[in-house]
């Protein structure tokens, strides 16, 4: 099977930051960053780009360890502060490859100084929770010697903890300092950014978003309260233990206290939430790390196949609100007008404008992918029927972006909804896309984060 994680470098590094933006321009837009199994360079690229073009968005809900890089982009809000994302990411580059490109060394380096490492593996717990194991098997055995079974037991002697955050061994104020930045968001020296990310009771089956006073103003929600739709989903106010929780990953196995696991395993991405009625917020910007489909061969080892799991089941988060959001037959009988989408199943699962969702691609295909279909909402007129699409030029040599995205042939009818799409309103986007005022010469839009119009993606 090709190597195909290894892509040509088609771009010039980036370097460090070297100047501030004069200021920071709040927008009418939320970012919505998504875990994938410790690989979070998407989300860190997004916001640092931000960051570098002077815009700030009004929300980010953030899950596994993409809490991390939001607290570094709003430490990096302070001018001359050395913490921001890009320099965490580059010490994440430094510490987990030292050797650059050379694989085995890496990982001889990382398990020959496991006791340094800020996530180390299980190696001085091995041999305790293999015994366990074992003595659990020997158990059922002499309880039930028929049913037993020698292979079945061999593949559970490997332990379920596999590594060990170390996190406030070299910081025992990381979390509390994480969940305070989190909370300085009001005041005159506050922020003013909304921050919101969840956590999973895996025995309950419920889901805890936290979020401070920002986020619960902006998304209508209140601390303490469940939500009226989904029952399931719990929010909260964000505190240290919030923050540890949001970070403990399955591989750390359930031998501390408490339920509570990181949220990206349950929802990757937290979108439902952030469509509200009054709070401003037209535009979600979304970092996606994958491809949209499985490229290369098909998997022939085990180890390929563990690959595509994890990708499919990640991709799930990012494909859902574009592919699976059909009308509901509630909303046939109800409207009698297919198109017309239950609440439930958008994004926006309140009365709120529709938000529409911006996806960058930032994945191996190595493309910034606007999707930019109608969206039409129940009670509000199709979103084809606003004028225009969305046409963007380069703004600023430092938000230079991957290639350029698909392209949408103007006018073509879109078969889900039944209408046919206005001319331009799947123009092609780039990333610098973060100037919306349009061609040189044309009319003056207005400022939203990659884009405008009621479209989602």
């Amino acid at each position: 099977m090709p190597y195909r994680k290894k892509l040509p470098k088609i771009y010039d590094p980036v370097g460090p930051r070297e100047a501030s933006p004069r200021q920071q321009v709040q927008g009418n837009f939320a970012v919505a960053l998504g875990g994938l199994a410790g690989n979070n360079a998407h989300g860190a690229g997004v916001i640092e780009a931000l960051y570098r073009c002077g815009k700030k968005p009004r929300l980010i809900s953030c899950t596994s360890g993409q809490i991390r890089f939001t607290y570094a982009y709003l430490r990096g809000l302070t001018p001359g502060s050395e913490v921001n994302p890009y320099s965490m990411l580059q010490r994440h580059f430094n510490s987990a490859q030292p050797f650059k490109d050379m694989t085995d060394v890496n990982l001889n380096y990382k398990l020959m100084t496991w006791p340094f490492q800020h996530i180390r593996p299980s190696v001085p717990e091995f041999s305790a929770d293999m015994l366990g194991n074992l003595t659990r098997s020997m158990k059922q055995f002499l309880a039930n010697p028929r049913d037993f079974s020698v292979w079945r037991e061999m593949y559970r002697m490997m332990p379920a903890r596999t590594l060990v955050s170390q996190d406030t061994l070299f910081d025992p104020d990381v979390f509390s300092d994480i969940a305070g930045l989190f909370n300085a968001d009001t005041g005159s020296d506050g922020h003013g950014v909304g921050v919101m990310f969840n956590a999973y009771d895996f025995v309950k089956g419920e889901e805890y978003v936290f979020m401070n006073e920002t986020a619960a103003a902006l998304t209508g929600h209140t601390p303490g309260a469940a939500s009226d739709s989904r029952p399931w989903i719990k929010y909260r106010k964000i505190t240290e233990e919030a923050v540890r929780n949001a970070l403990r990953l399955y591989e750390y196995g359930f031998h501390e206290e408490g339920d509570l696991l990181d949220g990206a395993y349950f929802r990757g991405l937290i979108l439902s939430e952030i469509p509200n009625k009054g709070n401003g917020i037209d535009t979600i910007v979304v970092g996606r790390p994958l491809a949209n489909r499985w490229l290369g061969d098909a998997p022939s080892s085990l180890i390929e196949l563990r690959d595509m799991q994890t990708e499919v089941n990640f991709l799930g988060g990012y494909e859902g609100p574009d592919r699976t959001d059909q009308p509901s037959p509630r909303d046939r009988a109800a409207d009698g007008a297919p198109g017309q989408r239950d609440v439930h199943h958008h994004p926006g699962g309140r009365d709120g404008p529709p938000a529409r969702l911006v996806g960058i691609c930032a994945g191996r295909r190595g493309r910034l992918q606007q999707r930019l279909p109608p969206y039409p909402r129940r009670g509000l007129p199709p979103a084809g029927a606003a004028q225009g699409g969305v046409t963007v030029r380069p703004a600023d040599p430092s938000c230079r972006p991957a290639r350029s995205s698909r392209t949408e042939a103007p006018g073509r009818k879109d078969r889900r909804h039944g209408y046919r799409r206005p001319r331009g309103a799947g123009a092609a986007a780039r990333p610098r896309d973060l100037d919306p005022r349009g061609p040189p010469g044309g009319p003056e839009r207005p400022a939203l984060a990659a884009g405008e119009g009621r479209d989602r993606g």
